[in-house]
């Protein structure tokens, strides 16, 4: 699932936060689905669960989120 969306802000940056999930890969589906239906948050992109060095349980995910400017209807 890749969503992909520039933003150019003021200073000629991408406004956007970079957010590293770590955990199972169950908690972050669950993670994942609680900040797709929050309306004030768009996902831009989001990684593969990566393995965590060490751990046959733990994995490691990036996210890249901004926040939604537009109304809701």
């Amino acid at each position: 699932m890749r969503r992909e969306r520039l933003r150019i802000g003021a200073e000629g940056r991408r406004d956007m936060l970079k957010v590293r999930l770590m955990g199972t890969k169950r908690d972050m589906k669950w993670f994942q689905k609680v900040i797709e239906r929050d309306r004030r948050i768009q996902i831009l992109r989001i990684s593969e669960p990566y393995a965590i060095k060490g751990s046959n349980r733990y994995y490691r995910m990036y996210v890249e989120v901004d926040r939604n400017d537009r109304k809701a209807a």
